[in-house]
């Protein structure tokens, strides 16, 4: 919360300085791969969590500096991942009984982000780079059992606990000028979401050391000039 906070209070500052230009408010979506760690890519059906794709919303702000190709964003995204699946896997703690298991495993993730468009040409349609700071909030990692593993045992278990993580995105997109206070802002990133912040990490027992969290997202957000 209190990096929404810090984006919100950044972008009011910037645009109360009297040479606002305009400034955009803006709703969409973005498709959202996994490409790390590989226990979270990896099928459920080999091992893994399943956690691979998923799509995110995006609540998003873009102010333009008057008379420069510099645009300053702000972006709140929601990341939900849910994945349900079948496995062997042992019945009890007591025999080696196989049956066909059920799991179903689920983490979301709340961003928030202060970026820099730089346009490349100005214009009906506009192209950009973009980088972006990354403050990541990553829930628990949870799995669901079923049939549990034994009466003895809770068919739920939190496999990696929430913590916050600091990332960097880089990309490109580009801005296409529907009407005269709407825009369309499509975009390709590629989000490296633990960049700072990585601790050892305990599961099941087992100390491990913190993977790198790696995404690309394909977004698409309609923007609505409010200044």
């Amino acid at each position: 919360m209190k990096y929404l906070l810090i984006t919100f209070y950044f972008l009011l500052t910037i645009t109360s300085n009297g040479k606002a230009q305009n400034l955009y408010f803006g709703i969409g979506s973005s498709y959202i791969k996994v490409y790390q760690p590989e226990y979270y890519t990896s099928k459920i059906s080999k091992g893994g969590l399943g956690l691979n794709e998923s799509y995110q919303f995006n609540t998003y702000f873009k102010y333009l500096l008057s008379g420069s190709p510099i645009n300053i964003t702000g972006r709140v995204s929601y990341l939900p991942m849910r994945q349900k699946g079948y496995r062997w896997d042992t019945v009890n703690p007591w025999d080696c009984q196989l049956e066909k298991i059920q799991f179903e495993t689920s983490l979301s993730i709340l961003t928030t982000s202060v970026g820099i468009d730089y346009l490349i040409n100005p214009g009906t349609y506009s192209l950009y780079v973009s980088l972006d700071a990354l403050f990541n909030s990553f829930g628990e990692t949870k799995l669901i059992r079923t049939p549990p593993f034994s009466t003895l045992y809770n068919n739920s278990a939190t496999i990696y606990s929430s913590k916050t993580r600091y990332g960097l995105g880089i990309g490109a997109g580009i801005v296409i000028h529907l009407l005269t206070r709407f825009d369309l802002d499509v975009s390709a990133k590629y989000n490296f979401m633990n960049l700072g912040g990585k601790k050892d990490i305990e599961t099941f027992g087992i100390i491990e050391k913190e993977e790198n969290f790696n995404t690309h997202s394909i977004t698409a957000v309609i923007l609505f000039n409010i200044l």
